[in-house]
């Protein structure tokens, strides 16, 4: 069944793209968000299904008419941006479950052990950025501002100065985390 076929299909009250669509990418997204976002099968189960149903939303709203891209590509985008935004609204980040996961009771010594020496990697990492990197990506993802404040905090021209400069950083933190061996990416 093809991405028009499937849009005509919903936007006629018929569901059976659905189930066609959740059996043909559940497997691929479900592993690739668990992977990437450090979250587990079972909330990736209910973003992917979250991303079927905005789907739908879309198509029976008329806000989607025809796909510029692939089914799945249009389907993983709406599942990453649920899941930062559930991360953003929650606070969690990855340091955040690294701490939660050391109150465990039931990991052993020496999984804490491994875990706190790769907290302290990554601190030390992040503070090997320049300064100005270090705050940009602090007061967004510690200090969760979003790129009005920030551009106001530190002063820059515009909202895509800042855009620009944090993904210039978030390369810069990357390129870090692969060269010192502290993350696979």
């Amino acid at each position: 069944m093809n991405k028009q076929k499937i849009i005509e299909e919903l936007q006629a009250g018929n569901q059976e793209g659905l189930t066609f669509i959740y059996q043909r990418y559940a497997g691929e997204f479900i592993g690739f968000v668990s992977k990437k976002y450090r979250i587990d099968r079972d909330q990736a189960r209910d973003f992917y299904i979250e991303s079927i149903i905005e789907f739908r939303r879309n198509v029976v709203n008329g806000k989607l008419l025809e796909l510029k891209s692939s089914l799945k590509t249009y389907l993983f985008t709406i599942g990453r941006n649920q899941i930062l935004n559930y991360l953003r609204d929650n606070k969690l980040t990855y340091v955040e479950e690294m701490k939660d996961n050391l109150n465990h009771s039931d990991t052993s010594h020496q999984i804490v052990m491994e875990k706190e020496e790769r907290m302290k990697a990554v601190q030390i990492i992040f503070q090997q950025l320049p300064e100005n990197c270090y705050k940009l990506l602090k007061l967004f993802y510690f200090d969760h501002m979003n790129t009005k404040q920030i551009q106001i905090q530190m002063n820059y021209q515009n909202e895509q100065t800042v855009r620009t400069r944090k993904y210039k950083c978030s390369q810069k933190l990357k390129q870090l985390f692969v060269e010192q061996n502290v993350m696979d990416y």
